[in-house]
């Protein structure tokens, strides 16, 4: 059986041998991400060398969520959660700020 792996990005563990062919640094990275242009990585994950091309932009992390639904929705949203007190008020904020990684995926670049 054959299997087909698609790999996006860099993961957790991944470790970063090159910036543009240059040997990684700290100071390397900084002006990688500070950059408007494409940006070539050699990544060490596990015993394989990946080769990715990104291109860095500014990354905006979501502090709060906003209550726009209605009460059909936040009965569903109670059901799976678990909870009969989910009775949130249009408009209500959400505080993100205790969730290290709120939907399950890691942004390390």
């Amino acid at each position: 059986m054959k299997v087909s792996m698609k790999i996006t990005g860099i993961a957790p563990n991944d470790v970063i041998q090159s910036i543009n062919g240059f040997t990684f640094s700290k100071k390397g990275l900084e002006w990688a991400a500070s950059q408007n242009i494409s940006v070539h990585l050699e990544i060490l994950r596990g015993h394989r060398i990946l080769s990715f091309t990104i291109n860095p932009k500014h990354f905006r992390k979501m502090k709060n969520l906003i209550w726009k639904g209605n009460a059909s929705q936040a009965k569903e949203i109670g059901l799976w959660l678990n909870t009969d007190d989910f009775n949130p008020n249009d408009g209500q904020k959400f505080a993100l700020d205790f969730y290290d990684n709120f939907h399950g995926v890691e942004t390390l670049v």
